[in-house]
């Protein structure tokens, strides 16, 4: 379709179409879209955007890329001049992250299993890209959580993340970069870029401290609290960062979260946005979890990073992607205890 778009709602083509904007990132589980049209008539007269109303299914192609979901907000205007109006939603998905999850308690089954029960109900079919692990031995709701919730709480115990595949589907693995020829540079292929440096949530160092069960007949030596350091040499300022585990883990397991609190927090201290033109660059269309060189001199930037967050637009300048790009481990996922968050019902 090249550079145009074709949106249908409820299965039929609606024309009009003045701006497009959809949106897809790693930390929203549902893609989110934004239209506006202009304001026709039918020929009885009544305005034509009326069959589009919150909860009608939608479906966009652009380029080479789709997407499926309903209506959440309509926004006709009325001015002297012309008529507009403003339809948003989301991903199918959408409804994992605002209703109940149902079901349950489930024993001994795998990722898998418990997953597709939580989502069955919504029509939506996960698939599995990371390593599954074993079988729970115990899996339960808690009270009014959504599904969302539990399926990140889920995810979280074989330290994995819930990503959408935009089509309404859903997708449970590790975000992977994957790494293309095109880099971005200042002074060439980019339209615009700024990049924010945000160090107030860095510590010049991290300490996990372990919970040791009470033990009457501990003595000093035996009853130390197990604990894990570790440090980021960029903070030169004195700004040390003390955590409780959540329950009683080893040494390792205390080391793994100090290095992982201290890759997530120095990963997401930096974030580059950029606009380049068109929705595609040389191997495909611009996607989350991409990996390219950046160069803006301007910025001092000559670096990897990934692609975390991706918006294409369509207007009156022509077709545009806006990129959010930061160090690949900005979205590492640390493995929580299975034992740690099983849920409320028992």
């Amino acid at each position: 379709m090249g550079n145009s778009a074709q949106i249908t709602f409820n299965g039929q083509i609606h024309q009009g179409l003045i701006r497009l904007k959809v949106r897809q990132a790693l930390d929203a589980v549902a893609v989110s879209f934004e239209a506006e049209f202009s304001q026709g008539w039918s020929t009885n007269g009544k305005p034509e955007w009326l069959p589009i109303q919150p909860g009608s299914s939608t479906e966009i192609l652009w380029g080479n890329l789709s997407f499926k979901g309903f209506v959440d907000t309509i926004q006709p205007q009325l001015s002297k001049e012309a008529g507009l109006v403003t339809v948003s939603g989301r991903e199918t998905t959408a409804d994992l992250i605002d209703a109940s999850a149902e079901g349950g308690p489930w024993k001994d089954q795998g990722l898998a299993d418990i997953a597709t029960a939580i989502c069955q109900p919504f029509g939506i079919q996960p698939q599995i890209t990371g390593a599954a692990g074993g079988k729970f031995s115990h899996f339960a709701l808690n009270p009014g959580e959504t599904a969302f919730e539990a399926l990140e709480r889920l995810a979280r115990h074989r330290g994995l993340l819930l990503i959408s595949n935009g089509w309404g589907g859903l997708e449970i693995g590790k975000p992977m970069p994957k790494p293309i020829s095109t880099a971005l540079q200042g002074g060439s292929n980019l339209l615009a870029a700024d990049m924010q440096v945000d160090y107030s949530g860095r510590f010049s160092s991290v300490k996990v401290v372990g919970q040791a069960p009470a033990n009457p007949f501990a003595t000093a030596e035996t009853d130390a609290t197990p604990e894990a350091k570790a440090t980021d040499n960029t903070i030169t300022r004195h700004r040390p960062l003390v955590l409780v585990a959540e329950e009683g883990q080893d040494e390792a397991g205390l080391q793994s979260r100090a290095d992982w609190e201290l890759t997530v927090r120095k990963s997401r201290s930096q974030v580059v946005r950029c606009t380049v033109q068109g929705w595609e660059h040389e191997e495909g269309a611009w996607k989350p979890q991409q990996q390219c060189r950046v160069v803006i001199p301007a910025f001092g930037l000559n670096t990897d990073l990934m692609v975390t967050a991706v918006e294409w637009q369509l207007d009156e300048n022509g077709t545009r992607s806006q990129l959010v790009l930061m160090p690949p481990g900005a979205f590492d996922v640390l493995a929580t205890p299975e034992s740690q968050e099983v849920g409320g019902w028992p």
